[in-house]
């Protein structure tokens, strides 16, 4: 079922059971997107006046229960557990379904969104996943989690529920206006962000500028404040595991059933996943997924925010990549005046076909350098809010749109 034909019979379901409890009320909340394996609502926060997100992953293609009394019905228990090569799904520790293969990659996809992202809980560039309290029948005191699964027409779903990181999309930013520093800290918010998912071994597979939100700063009279917003990192639907996890020990964010199952979080790390023109090189040719080419991808994100055009257009145009076209990009960004050498180089070092010469810690010390230590020269000195397209010189500013 692809995903607009599922959001259409989510909200048909909602609108026709007039005792659903709010929290699947979708037909009445604001439907902010859909992607290749969900549906993003938003809905206020009871307490304050934040905003969270639910997302919604349908997990099985056929019903597991035809004789199920309403059209969506919470389900209380779920475990998995795998036989040979079967993989079944548990319901309340008693009824039994086997998953196909398909079934069984929605499950892991929708189990290592919100597992990584637990695991990321409470570092700034990440969303952070949120519990919501609602009482599940059979139960005297309310259920409290941040996850829960449910049926719809008899098929297998997963809610998850997130906060809404405040800002904006990056991909929009980079086609009005940016300031240069504002770009300088979106390299060292996502590069410290890419520094903590290495440390939790986690792949995010698919770093790009609609990936990313970044929020804008201002002062008490309203004026922009270049270099001082907050870059997050955000769709954590292709993420996967380094390595296979082979114990739970150092893992603290594990509290339901389904996540005792190390199996659930082994994606096929040959499998191509991303988008085209930042996927790694090696990637392409066949290796498996690791966290350098995460930095591959930063590094395209960057190049497109300076350039305001995107490093390779296809996979056909990565593929023919050689350390010895580097010097071409370095150009091209160089073409703008606005940032040091340095930098620039910095960006280049990820564009290293050898995967282990992409060098993290040297973006990271460059960034810190122009943010902090006011190395950024004459960055500091450009108007607020200029346009990101220059073609020579702080003189030379055009009103181009750039292309993302």
């Amino acid at each position: 079922m692809n995903t607009t034909l599922f959001r259409t019979k989510l909200e048909q379901a909602c609108a026709e059971d007039s005792l659903l409890d709010v929290r699947f009320a979708y037909d009445r909340k604001l439907c902010l997107g859909m992607g290749g394996y969900g549906v993003v609502y938003q809905e206020p926060q009871v307490d304050d006046d934040r905003f969270v997100l639910q997302k919604i992953n349908p997990i099985t293609v056929r019903a597991l229960k035809k004789d199920v009394s309403r059209r969506i019905l919470s389900v209380d228990s779920v475990k998995y557990d795998r036989v040979g090569k079967k993989s079944y799904v548990i319901f309340n520790g008693q009824e039994a379904y086997s998953l196909g293969k398909k079934e069984l990659h929605n499950l892991k996809v929708a189990m290592a969104e919100s597992t990584h992202l637990r695991l990321l809980q409470g570092v700034g560039y990440f969303p952070k996943m949120v519990e919501q309290e609602w009482f599940s029948e059979g139960y005297s005191d309310p259920v409290a989690s941040d996850r829960e699964f449910f049926l719809l027409d008899g098929k297998l779903c997963l809610r998850t529920i997130r906060e809404q990181v405040p800002g904006v999309n990056l991909f929009d930013l980079l086609g009005e206006w940016f300031h240069p520093l504002d770009i300088v800290k979106v390299a060292y918010d996502l590069g410290r962000a890419l520094q903590c998912m290495e440390g939790a071994g986690i792949i995010h597979r698919d770093v790009k500028s609609s990936n990313v939100v970044y929020n804008l700063r201002y002062d008490e009279k309203q004026n922009h404040c270049p270099g001082e917003g907050e870059a997050y990192l955000i769709d954590f639907g292709g993420t996967m595991r380094q390595k296979k996890i082979t114990d739970l020990e150092n893992i603290t964010y594990f509290w339901d059933d389904l996540t005792e199952c190390v199996d659930l979080f082994s994606l096929e790390k040959k499998d191509i996943f991303g988008t085209p023109g930042y996927i790694a090189p090696e990637v392409l040719f066949g290796s498996e997924a690791t966290s350098y080419g995460d930095r591959w991808s930063l590094g395209c994100l960057l190049y497109t925010a300076i350039v305001g055009d995107a490093a390779f257009h296809t996979n056909a145009d990565t593929r023919v990549f050689t350390d010895g076209r580097k010097s071409e990009l370095h150009e091209k960004m160089n073409e703008t005046n606005y940032f040091n050498l340095d930098f620039v180089e910095a960006i280049c070092s990820l564009f290293s076909v050898n995967p282990e010469e992409r060098n993290l810690n040297l973006l990271l010390f460059e960034a810190e350098e122009i943010l902090f230590c006011g190395k950024g020269g004459k960055l500091s000195d450009i108007p607020n809010m200029v346009p990101l397209r220059i073609l020579s010189g702080l003189n030379n500013v055009t009103t181009l749109r750039p292309m993302r």
